[in-house]
C-alpha cells in the first residue's frame, strides 16, 4: 500500500515536473518569438550602434548657373586621405611616412608624426586633395626622371621588360616607353601574373588587381577616367612586384595604414566671375558665404558615409565600403545673372577702377520690367577656389552689404516726390543763391555757382540748393515716406546673405538740415542695390519691382521645378506722368552742358544722373576728402530694358561721378544691349528711309551691314550671322578660336551668341545652311 502511495507521489511529481518545463518552454518560445519578431529591429539597432562604425563624407552639392544653364558652381570628386594608426607596423613606419608625406602635402612632419601616434582607429590626414598630389600617392602620376637614382638603372629596366615581353624593336626614349607601358590594357595578361606572384600582393595591390580585373573586356578608350587611373595604378605595382631591384618604389603600396576615398569637392569653373554673388563652401562643403550659404540646405543634398565594424572594445576591425545616400545629389540652383553681361561688368569695372587708381568700384545691371539682377560685381574680385587667401573685408559683396550716402543721385527720388505730390513742376522756378545757402549754422554749396533755375535745370546742373528747397518745400515727412515707397531704409529681400537696410534716421519733428541733406543725398546711406532698384521705379513708368537674383530651384534627381521666384513687392510709387516727366528731365543730363555727358550710348537715349559723395572718416565720423563717383542711369531711355549702376570708391584726380562712372556706365550699356540684340530703332529707320530713296547696288549693302554688324571688343565673339565658312572662319582663325561645324552654306545660328565672351576652351559651334 506504501509503495502504491509513493508511486502515486512520484507521478504527480513527475507530472507538476513535466507541467514547469511545459511552460517554461512556452514562456520562452513565446519571449524568443518576440525578441526574433516583435522586437528584432530595436536590438538590431542596437547591435549595430555597438559594432557598426560610420564616418561621414561630403555630400555631392547641386550646380548653381546662370540663366541660360552656363555652370558657375559644380561638384567634382577628389580623393581625400586617411591614416590607421594602430595598423603601422612600427614606430619607424610612422616617421618615415611622417617624412615621405611632409613633402608631398607640404606640413610640418612633427604634425603628420604626431596624428599617426594617435590611438584612434580612424583619422583624416588630407581633405579634398588636388589631383596631382592624389595621384602622386596613388601611383597613377606615372614616372619622372627623378625617381630613377643612381642605384635604379632606367635603361636596365627597359632591357628587362623587353626581355619579359619579348619586345625586339629599339627603344629611344626609356621613359616615355615606361610611361606608356603603364597604359597597357593587359599587362598583367603580358607579365603571366601567377598565383605564386598574387600571394605576394599586398592588400593595396591585390584590392587594385580585383578591380582592374572587373573591367572586364573593355579596351582603354572605353573605360572611365578614374579606371584609367587605377589601370595605370595597379601597372606600376606590377612592375613594381616583378622588377623589384630595377623599379622605383611608390611606399604606399606597401602599408596599410593609410586608404583614399573619394569625396566631393565644390569647384568654380569661372573663377572670380560673379564670386561675390555666388559664394563659397568650408571643407565640409557647408555653404559660408553668398547664394552657397543662402541656400545650403537646398544644395548640400544628403551625406554618405564610410561604413565599418568595430570590436567590443570599440576598436577598428576593417573599414568598409561607401555608403550612397538616397538623394546624394543636392537641388540646382538657376539664378537671373547673365554670365556674358557678368563678364561685361566686371572687365569695364575693372579698367574703370584701374584708370583712376580707385580702391574699389560697384556695379549692378537690372532688368525693371521684371526686378532680375543680370549682373552685380565688386572690384578687386576673388577666387572661390581659394577664398581662404583673401581678406573677409574682399570677399564681402559691397553691392548689398556695404551703403554709403548716395550723394547727387538722390536728387531724382527728392523731384520725383515733389512733382507726384503737386508740389512742383519741371518748370518751377527756385534761386539757387549763386552757390551758398544758410540753415541755421549750417552751409549749403554748390559745386558751381547757380542763379535761378527751373527743376529740370537742377537736376541737369545738380545743384544742392536746388534739391534741397525743394525737399523743404515738401516737408520731411513727405520725402522720408516717398523714400521708403521708392526702397531706402528698408531690405530688398533679394534672397542673398548679409544684406544691409541702409541708414536712414528717424525723427519725431524733422529739423530743417535734415531734410536739405537728405535732399541731396547726404545724412541718409543706401547700398548700390537699393539706388539701382529706385531708379528701376522710374524707368518702369513709376512701379517698383523688388530685385531677384534667383530665378528658380531645380529638384536634380527628376529636372522638375520646385520652386519659382517672384518679386517680393510690386508696387505703384509714383505715377506714369511723373515717370514720364522724369525721364525728360533726366535725359538733359547726358546732353550737351550735363553732368553725365560721359554716358551717352550711340543711338540711344539715355536717362540717368551723377553724384559724387564725401565719405565719413571711421574715426573722427566726419567727411574725409575721399569721395565715391557714381553715376545711374538706364537705357533705352523711353523703354528701358536696363538700369545699371556703376560707383567708383576713392578715385585718385579725378572724382566727380560723370567722369569716373559714367564712361564705364557707357561701355557696359553699349556692350550689353548688343549682346542682348537691343539695335537703335532710330538708325534703322533712318536706313530704311534711305534705301527707299536710293537703293544702292547689292554689294554696297552687304559691305555696309557686313560694317555695322561685326563690330565687337577684343574678348568677346562676333556676329557671324549669315556669312559663308570661310568669312566666318577669317574672323575666328586669328583668335586662335577652334571651330566645329555642322551643314554647310551660310552661318544661320552660332553657339555661344554673338557678342557672348570667347569661351575658356575657345571653342565655337557654326550651323550652315544653304539658302
Amino acid at each position: 500500500m506504501r509503495e502504491k502511495v509513493q508511486i502515486k507521489g512520484i507521478k504527480i511529481r513527475v507530472f507538476v515536473l513535466l507541467l514547469c518545463v511545459i511552460g517554461c518552454t512556452v514562456l520562452i518560445i513565446h519571449r524568443a518569438s518576440g525578441l526574433q519578431i516583435k522586437e528584432s529591429q530595436k536590438y538590431k539597432n542596437l547591435a549595430s550602434s555597438q559594432h557598426d562604425k560610420a564616418i561621414e563624407l561630403t555630400p555631392k552639392r547641386g550646380t548653381i548657373s546662370d540663366r541660360n544653364g552656363f555652370e558657375l558652381a559644380i561638384t567634382v570628386e577628389r580623393f581625400s586621405l586617411f591614416a590607421r594608426p594602430r595598423r603601422f607596423a612600427s614606430d619607424d613606419e610612422r616617421k618615415y611616412f611622417a617624412h615621405i608625406l611632409s613633402g608631398i602635402l607640404k606640413r610640418p612632419e612633427k604634425d603628420l608624426l604626431r596624428l599617426f601616434n594617435d590611438d584612434k582607429p580612424f583619422v583624416w590626414v588630407s581633405r579634398l586633395m588636388d589631383e596631382q598630389v592624389s595621384s602622386r600617392i596613388r601611383g597613377s602620376s606615372g614616372l619622372s626622371a627623378a625617381e630613377f637614382d643612381k642605384k635604379l638603372d632606367m635603361k636596365k629596366l627597359v632591357l628587362a621588360i623587353k626581355e619579359r615581353l619579348n619586345i625586339n624593336r629599339q627603344i629611344d626614349n626609356p621613359l616615355q616607353f615606361l610611361n606608356e607601358l603603364l597604359n597597357d590594357r593587359y599587362l598583367f595578361d603580358r607579365l603571366n601574373v601567377d598565383k605564386k606572384l598574387r600571394l605576394q600582393m599586398t592588400e593595396v595591390g591585390g584590392a587594385l588587381f580585383r578591380e582592374v580585373r572587373g573591367f572586364g573586356k573593355r579596351e582603354y578608350s572605353e573605360l572611365t577616367s578614374y579606371e584609367r587611373e587605377q589601370l595605370r595604378a595597379f601597372n606600376r605595382y606590377l612592375m613594381e612586384i616583378t622588377f623589384p631591384s630595377l623599379m622605383p618604389k611608390n611606399p604606399f603600396f606597401y602599408t596599410n595604414a593609410f586608404g583614399l576615398i573619394k569625396e566631393n569637392k565644390r569647384f568654380y569653373p569661372q573663377k572670380s566671375l560673379a564670386s561675390h554673388i555666388i559664394g563659397f563652401t568650408n571643407v565640409d562643403q557647408e555653404g559660408i558665404g553668398g547664394i552657397e550659404l543662402q541656400f545650403n540646405e537646398s544644395l548640400k543634398g544628403e551625406y554618405q558615409y564610410i561604413s565599418g565594424i568595430r570590436d567590443a572594445s570599440g576598436n577598428e576591425i576593417c573599414t568598409g565600403e561607401v555608403v550612397q545616400a538616397k538623394m546624394a545629389e543636392g537641388n540646382r540652383i538657376v539664378l537671373t545673372i547673365d554670365a556674358n553681361i557678368q563678364h561685361i561688368v566686371e572687365t569695364e569695372l575693372e579698367a574703370g577702377v584701374k584708370r583712376y587708381n580707385a580702391a574699389g568700384g560697384y556695379a549692378v545691371v537690372l532688368n525693371p520690367k521684371t526686378g532680375e539682377v543680370l549682373a552685380m560685381a565688386n572690384y578687386p574680385f576673388f577666387d572661390n577656389n581659394n577664398y581662404s587667401s583673401y581678406s573677409a573685408n574682399a570677399r564681402l559683396n559691397n553691392a548689398i552689404s556695404s551703403p554709403f550716402e548716395p550723394g547727387s543721385v538722390m536728387k531724382v527720388f527728392t523731384v520725383a516726390a515733389a512733382i507726384e505730390a503737386g508740389i512742383v513742376t519741371p518748370q518751377t522756378q527756385f534761386d539757387c543763391q549763386n552757390g551758398e545757402m544758410k540753415i541755421g549754422s549750417r552751409t549749403i554749396r554748390d559745386a558751381h555757382p547757380h542763379g535761378v533755375l527751373t527743376v529740370e535745370e537742377i537736376i541737369k546742373y545738380s545743384s544742392n540748393i536746388g534739391a534741397a528747397k525743394i525737399g523743404l518745400r515738401l516737408s520731411g515727412d513727405n520725402l522720408v515716406d516717398y523714400l521708403h515707397r521708392f526702397g531706402f531704409g528698408r531690405p530688398s529681400e533679394i534672397t542673398l546673405p548679409a544684406e544691409s537696410r541702409g541708414i536712414f534716421p528717424s525723427f519725431q519733428k524733422w529739423p530743417d538740415i535734415s531734410v536739405a541733406t537728405i535732399s541731396f543725398g547726404q545724412t541718409v546711406a543706401a547700398t548700390p542695390l537699393q539706388i539701382a532698384s529706385g531708379f528701376g521705379v522710374i524707368a518702369n513708368k513709376g512701379v517698383y519691382v523688388s530685385p531677384r537674383i534667383v530665378d528658380r530651384i531645380i529638384d536634380s534627381r527628376s529636372g522638375l521645378t520646385i520652386k519659382e521666384f517672384v518679386p517680393a513687392r510690386r508696387e505703384r510709387v509714383i505715377s506714369a506722368d511723373t515717370s514720364l516727366k522724369m525721364i525728360e528731365m533726366m535725359k538733359q543730363v547726358t546732353m550737351e552742358g550735363g553732368t553725365g555727358t560721359r554716358a551717352k550710348v550711340e543711338g540711344f537715349n539715355v536717362a540717368g544722373k551723377t553724384g559724387t559723395a564725401q565719405k565719413v572718416d571711421s574715426v573722427t565720423k566726419g567727411y574725409s576728402d575721399k569721395r565715391i563717383g557714381t553715376f545711374v542711369g538706364f537705357v533705352p531711355a523711353e523703354d528701358a530694358e536696363l538700369v545699371i549702376l556703376v560707383s567708383i570708391d576713392e578715385p585718385v584726380g579725378e572724382v566727380y561721378g560723370g567722369v569716373v562712372a559714367a564712361p564705364v556706365f557707357s561701355a557696359i550699356a553699349t556692350r550689353s544691349l548688343k549682346y542682348l540684340g537691343i539695335f537703335p530703332k532710330e538708325n534703322v529707320k533712318d536706313k530704311a528711309i534711305v534705301e527707299e530713296k536710293s537703293p544702292p547696288a547689292e554689294s554696297e549693302v552687304d559691305e555696309v551691314v557686313e560694317y555695322e554688324s561685326r563690330v565687337y571688343y577684343d574678348d568677346e565673339l562676333p556676329n557671324l550671322i549669315g556669312l559663308s565658312l570661310r568669312e566666318a572662319v577669317s574672323y575666328l582663325r586669328p583668335r586662335d578660336i577652334i571651330v566645329n561645324i555642322v551643314g554647310s552654306g551660310r552661318v544661320y545660328k552660332q553657339l555661344p551668341p554673338p557678342f557672348s565672351s570667347i569661351p575658356k576652351d575657345r571653342k565655337v559651334v557654326l550651323y550652315l545652311k544653304r539658302d
